[in-house]
């Protein structure tokens, strides 16, 4: 079951999370696994946008969701949704992909633009 976290995201700045990932307090490998994530108007909306992922400490499940300047300029204001999925490669099985966290997202509105 993922995990319910609300995003407020100001529009036309960089936006940075840092995570981390733990089972049983045991901090969770995530070596040969990939995340991803994205961010959309609604759950129904064709377009979305994805969070960029940076890898702090895979070995201890450390890593930070990222917008920089001109994906975050680009995302409407209001309220929107996202989730973060893992991606877990298994040789002799199905992969598993699960479903992190989730939310919305509030993008609130800039006023002043660079010049």
């Amino acid at each position: 079951m993922a995990a319910k976290y609300n995003l407020v995201i100001p529009q036309g700045e960089t936006y940075d999370l840092d995570l981390s990932l733990n089972r049983n307090d045991v901090d969770y490998d995530l070596t040969d696994c990939t995340i991803y994530g994205t961010i959309r108007d609604s759950y129904n909306a064709g377009s979305y946008t994805e969070f960029d992922i940076e890898y702090v400490s895979r070995n201890q499940g450390k890593f930070r969701l990222k917008l920089n300047k001109e994906k975050s300029e680009n995302l409407n204001p209001g309220n929107g949704v996202y989730d973060v999925v893992l991606h877990i490669p298994l040789e002799e099985l199905p992969d598993q992909v699960i479903r992190l966290l989730e939310g919305t997202a509030k993008i609130t509105p800039a006023v002043t633009t660079q010049r």
